[in-house]
């Protein structure tokens, strides 16, 4: 397999990755976690094949997934069937030919479980990954791990105790990192995971007019990290938001920019593959939205 996408940062991005969107039907229970929902009772993988193959279809070359530890630690699934859900993406992605980008869990979507088990769950799941190789893109230990109801400091030690829970292990290739959302532009964020992660995911949900306006918007990070490498793990705009089709493209062509302005940049993930709000293609019919295909066919994946 071609070592595409590459770790190495890149002036256009080599990763051109999507995100799966959790069906109508994970919304609507059992569970009050649409995560334990999607991974629980309402797994579907044909839905989650539908999500791979129609956007490699589009050039995507990493498929990204958000874990939930609690469908374990609640006693939705035992860890063997939670894993094996994992790796039947991950072995699906390697037939394919494309990565595969886990992300653990939440620190928001944790139900009861204590950080110990919590880690656990991260750690197995790692671990499970392992055998695919280069196939596994990356592992995002926690996925906007800012939203932690006990505060960034809290937050920020927890990722530091799952990432050298990881580093203890005989084996440790995949890169780790932790994904962060609202808090991009904020220093403190970066300095206080840093040693923990091999690379920083940013999520990217600014208005229009504020990524117009930032095309630099990481030039910061030459500062804070230098040379740390960055992805963008989910970025997309809401249809249901009363933006024009217009400015869907525009703000496709925005993040564009960023990314192609960013020297440490692997590329990005679009949020999603299939949702009638943010996905590539709507959900009942599977047609593909002409108001962002355009501007996500500008984005490179070599």
């Amino acid at each position: 397999m071609p070592r595409f996408p590459d770790y190495s940062p890149s002036p256009h991005g080599r990763v051109k990755g999507t995100n799966v969107h959790p069906t109508p039907a994970n919304f609507s229970g059992p569970a009050s976690d649409v995560w334990v929902n999607f991974w629980g009772g309402g797994y579907d993988f044909q839905y989650i094949k539908d999500s791979i193959d129609l956007t490699v279809a589009l050039g995507v070359n990493v498929f990204r997934a958000i874990g939930v530890t609690n469908v374990v630690t609640d006693g939705v699934l035992t860890r063997s069937q939670y894993l094996a859900r994992h790796q039947q993406i991950a072995a699906y992605c390697q037939s394919i030919g494309i990565r595969y980008y886990p992300s653990g869990g939440s620190l928001s979507h944790r139900g009861s479980a204590t950080d110990a088990a919590m880690i656990a769950e991260v750690v197995a799941l790692y671990q499970a990954m392992i055998p695919y190789g280069d196939t596994i893109f990356g592992f995002d230990m926690y996925n906007e791990f800012q939203d932690d109801p006990r505060g960034i400091p809290t937050a920020q030690a927890t990722v530091a105790s799952t990432a050298a829970a990881i580093r203890a292990l005989a084996q440790a290739p995949i890169p780790i990192t932790t994904s962060l959302a609202s808090d991009i532009q904020t220093p403190v964020q970066y300095q206080g995971i840093l040693n923990s992660i091999n690379y920083i995911d940013v999520h990217i949900y600014q208005t229009l007019s504020f990524l117009q306006s930032n095309p630099n918007l990481f030039g910061f990070l030459n500062q804070v990290a230098p040379g740390c490498k960055i992805v963008i793990g989910e970025t997309g705009i809401d249809r249901a938001g009363g933006s024009t089709a217009q400015q869907r493209a525009d703000f496709y062509i925005a993040v564009l920019a960023i990314q192609q302005n960013t020297p440490q940049m692997l590329g990005t993930c679009n949020w999603a593959a299939i949702n009638d709000n943010y996905g590539l293609y709507d959900y009942t019919t599977r047609t593909l939205q002409t108001d962002i295909s355009g501007a996500w066919a500008q984005y490179p994946n070599v």
